[in-house]
């Protein structure tokens, strides 16, 4: 009896780590992984694979790849490898990551491991390489693997499809929070009135357990696709007082001063000053850069 409410106490303390990294409350699953101190075997690699990945999320990816041990299990080795992308502007670093993580899914054993395959498709995805992404995520043996599809399918613009694959996941566990993520991000490409049902989604899993600029992001875009620009604000200016260097929260705050009729200069240079990879910074020095072109020509 001892020994099961020992697995039932485990099992909880997995959950809300594993909970805690979907809502984007990485301090908070690195805490709640002490308390699965005792984990061994698989849920071991679990709860160091959610610390590893929330660590990387918030900015300490250096030191994530810099512990990671070259004979650590394949899920952690994948989550240095993210880790190393994610800390390295140089284009040679992350090609080498690229190359590394495709070996690790070339191996079979490693292949078979979720947060591997995870991995792989989140680089390909950074990569631009959609459908390549897609392959490691078809047929996923995770529900993150089905979330990852659903993404995918987004930004693709086949909203049907993302739909249906969010509905599957809803069958295997209505009640899990990558599920209802899944279905809230179907929601906001499907458009209409399904767009107001997303925003539940954000406000139920924000009331329930932590809100975090993950959830006000996503609360906040439901607003913009709405037309409530001045609901939006709200909700970004509460996630910028969480995080003042969220790429995402300047990025959305910058869109939404222009909707505003205010100016979004502050947002993008905070998100300069504070280096973040984001890609509507990646968009801007483009523009930028075209800009400068024409100028030039025109002067000549």
């Amino acid at each position: 009896q001892l020994r099961r409410a020992r697995a039932r106490a485990m099992s909880e303390a997995l959950f809300h780590c594993e909970n805690y990294f979907h809502i984007g409350a990485y301090a908070e699953c690195v805490d709640a992984a002490r308390a699965c101190a005792d984990a061994d075997g698989v849920d071991a690699v679990r709860r160091d694979a959610f610390v590893a990945r929330s660590r990387v999320a918030m900015g300490e990816g250096e030191i994530v790849a810099r512990e990671t041990a070259e004979d650590a299990p394949a899920a952690l080795r994948a989550v240095k490898l993210l880790a190393l992308y994610e800390t390295n502007e140089d284009e040679k670093a992350r090609q080498s990551a690229m190359e590394a993580i495709g070996e690790m899914l070339a191996d079979e054993h490693a292949s078979g491991d979720a947060t591997t395959r995870l991995v792989g498709a989140t680089l390909l995805a950074r990569e631009g390489n959609y459908v390549e992404a897609m392959r490691l995520c078809h047929g996923g043996s995770s529900l993150e693997l089905n979330a990852m599809m659903v993404n995918l399918l987004c930004k693709m613009d086949r909203a049907e499809l993302a739909e249906k694959q969010a509905k599957m996941m809803q069958q295997i566990d209505d009640d899990s929070t990558i599920a209802q993520l899944a279905c809230a991000w179907a929601n906001c490409a499907s458009g209409g009135k399904k767009i107001q049902d997303a925003s539940y989604i954000y406000q139920e899993l924000g009331d329930k357990y932590k809100w975090t600029p993950k959830l006000y992001n996503g609360s906040a875009v439901c607003s913009m696709m709405m037309n409530s620009y001045e609901d939006a604000e709200r909700d970004l200016l509460e996630a910028v007082a969480i995080d003042p260097k969220d790429g995402e929260t300047l990025a959305n705050l910058a869109a939404c001063a222009l909707h505003l009729g205010k100016s979004s200069a502050r947002f993008v240079n905070a998100m300069k000053q504070a280096g973040v990879a984001n890609e509507a910074l990646t968009k801007i020095a483009s523009l930028e850069r075209d800009f400068d072109r024409a100028a030039a020509a025109v002067v000549l």
